[in-house]
């Protein structure tokens, strides 16, 4: 990404960024299923390092949403200290892509536990943002239940 696209980014309000974050990361979540889908499709032998001619669109729009999303990590561990958050995107971004035999049935290179830790942390950002804090106190008692039975009927 260019400056003016950091300085776009850096810009943004904290509600409006962590709507675009989350956008990143569905694009680049979908862009590694995409990926493993073209890769399980066919008999190969491990490659980790070396792209094949039939999953190199794959890998391209892979690469270029990865990017996307690494433009966004700086703010978000941020966003993440402020809010008392364990940042899980480090490990997310180093995630290697046909390590495995595809029929080795090894499952996700991204597994499911680390996609709930960002879907818990990125709801988490949008309920701290939109004025709602994770650790905020319960609302206050409105009195003893003879007082509830009361309010309920007059």
């Amino acid at each position: 990404m260019s400056p003016a696209d950091n300085q776009a980014i850096a810009s943004l309000a904290d509600s409006e960024f962590v709507d675009e974050l989350r956008a990143a990361t569905e694009r680049y979540f979908h862009s590694i299923d995409a990926w493993e889908n073209a890769y399980t499709k066919y008999y190969r032998v491990s490659t980790p390092n070396r792209v094949t001619p039939d999953i190199e669109p794959y890998h391209r729009e892979f690469l270029q949403s990865k990017r996307n999303l690494e433009a966004y990590i700086p703010r978000a561990r941020r966003l993440c200290l402020k809010y008392d958050l364990t940042p899980p995107w480090p490990v997310v971004l180093r995630i290697d892509l046909g390590a495995h035999k595809p029929q080795q049935d090894r499952g996700s290179a991204l597994s499911r536990g680390e996609r709930n830790a960002v879907i818990l942390c990125l709801a988490q950002l949008n309920e701290a943002v939109h004025g709602v804090s994770p650790h905020s106190p319960a609302p206050p008692n409105r009195g003893g239940i003879l007082r509830r039975i009361y309010e309920l009927f007059f």
